[in-house]
């Protein structure tokens, strides 16, 4: 009996992860952008850095167009996963008679599929700044990114949610920092081609920002372009 409950819960398992998919290719388009976000939510600790950066976030979210490709990448100190691979739902632009009697896109259906769109997103993204203070090493944080593109084409549109703040680091101190690089820089194998990644919630202290910009330099096309 039990073993029958088994097979009949894996069966449905199976039929909504199938609807699922369909649901997240339905609204794909050849046009749509292919937008990657990669999320280091536990190297923002101070809560002014976590509600920029979940602005930020807001912001690009907002910025998506019908068909567009999402992937969410959630990362830990070690490790990384993808937690949403959709299409954002919408029907194309067409006039009031022409939607009436087209059967292709359903705008009420739509509507309500991206709503769930939305919901889903910030979900994902929110949970990704609920983690309480743990120890993280950037470099590996950023070697784990290229990591994550030696195997694809590279065309996607990537942005990376990541404070860049060392742990245990003052961002002002270019003492701290210079001493960090020098302890690290025998570790760090960054590729010697990177793609363009757009950086949010980042921080903007100047030493920081030339921190990382002699850390990149000879190593890796890493173009810190902030969103």
């Amino acid at each position: 009996m039990n073993f029958r409950f088994i097979v009949i819960c894996g069966f449905f398992a199976r039929i909504l992860l199938f609807q699922e998919v369909i649901a997240a290719e339905k609204y794909c388009s050849t046009e749509g952008k292919k937008i990657d976000i990669h999320l280091f939510g536990f190297t923002f600790e101070g809560e002014a850095q976590k509600k920029l950066a979940l602005k930020g976030v807001t912001d690009l979210r907002n910025s998506f167009k019908i068909g567009d490709r999402v992937k969410i990448f959630a990362y830990t100190a070690k490790d990384y996963g993808i937690t949403l691979d959709t299409c954002v739902p919408g029907c194309p632009e067409k006039k009031f008679s022409e939607q009436l009697f087209s059967s292709e896109c359903s705008v009420m259906v739509a509507k309500r599929d991206y709503q769930d769109f939305q919901n889903q997103f910030n979900k994902k993204v929110i949970g990704q700044f609920k983690t309480g203070s743990i120890d993280y090493d950037i470099f590996e944080s950023i070697q784990s990114l290229s990591d994550s593109y030696r195997s694809s084409g590279q065309k996607e549109t990537i942005f990376a949610v990541i404070s860049l703040i060392p742990k245990g680091v003052d961002p002002k101190s270019a003492a701290q920092l210079n001493k960090l690089y020098v302890q690290k820089r025998e570790s760090i194998k960054f590729p010697t081609s990177f793609p363009s990644v757009r950086l949010i919630g980042n921080s903007t202290d100047q030493e920081l920002i030339a921190f990382w910009t002699d850390v990149f330099r000879g190593r890796a096309n890493f173009e810190f372009d902030k969103y």
